[in-house]
């Protein structure tokens, strides 16, 4: 694990080719537990992430898994809850998604309902609660209140997606006018947003319609998936958290939220 060729091992098992055509473009995984890849645009540039399924069959490689995610710098945070107990009001945990960046760009499907959820979020513990290691999450309330009210973690160093893509959505175009005066044709992205928040101090109020920004989201699974097919929307998820993960070719995260400050964290939070 104090090398990337030890630590890649987790996660080589074993790949093949699926058809993500098929089921609204949804991976489906083998019977066996194993390492799969599955397409993620960026920048028009499609490209392979793996994804490893942690289960019962997993047992004995926790520890090394935890060791490794443990030296990144930013990590995707993603949670799927039982269905059925969330009609009653109780939140069950599914699966829990930790994505990573480099080296391996992994996504790690924590199986929750064939392994102990307590076991895996104790082992999972010194991460949540590493103030150096920011958090990136989109469903900030479900994930990290169900870690707080079920499991005690108060988990530090956050990034919002949606609250920061909300408070950065810019009203005019020429905000990011190119240097010649030009408006840009495509929408700017997150990193160039969160950019300019910080070099111009410049924050714009939240104008958003109900439909705006909507993203896949767990309730929107129909009943009758099988749980392998809710693993591989987890792992999709997990590929988009790693595409804002990648603004850290540009744009260090973790050094931008240290410049925005705690007062603007809060504010942020607050939407």
């Amino acid at each position: 694990m104090e090398n990337g060729d030890s630590s890649e091992s987790v996660g080589t098992q074993a790949e093949f080719s699926t058809d993500t055509r098929q089921r609204r473009d949804r991976l489906f995984l083998h019977p066996l537990h194993t390492v799969v890849s599955h397409p993620c645009t960026t920048k028009n540039q499609p490209t392979q992430r793996p994804f490893y399924l942690y289960d019962r069959r997993s047992h004995g490689i926790l520890e090394r898994i935890v060791k490794f995610i443990s030296t990144q710098r930013a990590v995707g945070l993603a949670a799927v809850f039982d269905k059925k107990s969330e009609e009653v009001g109780l939140r069950n945990l599914s699966y829990l998604v930790v994505a990573i960046d480099a080296p391996s760009h992994m996504t790690y499907v924590f199986d929750c309902i064939a392994v102990d959820a307590a076991e895996v979020i104790q082992a999972l513990r010194p991460i949540l609660l590493h103030r150096d290691v920011m958090k990136v999450v989109r469903d900030v309330y479900a994930v990290l209140g169900y870690l707080y009210q079920r499991h005690y973690l108060e988990v530090v160093n956050v990034l919002d997606v949606d609250a920061v893509d909300k408070m950065l959505r810019p009203r005019e175009r020429h905000v990011l006018a190119d240097s010649d005066g030009k408006n840009r044709e495509e929408k700017p992205s997150l990193e160039q947003l969160v950019q300019l928040y910080v070099d111009k101090k410049i924050a714009w109020p939240v104008r958003q319609a109900a439909t705006e920004g909507k993203h896949f989201g767990w309730n929107d699974v129909v009943e009758g998936d099988r749980a392998e097919e809710r693993a591989a929307d987890a792992a999709m998820e997990g590929a988009f958290l790693l595409d804002i993960l990648r603004a850290q070719q540009q744009v260090q995260l973790g050094n931008l939220t240290a410049k925005l400050g705690t007062d603007v964290r809060e504010r942020l939070a607050a939407f």
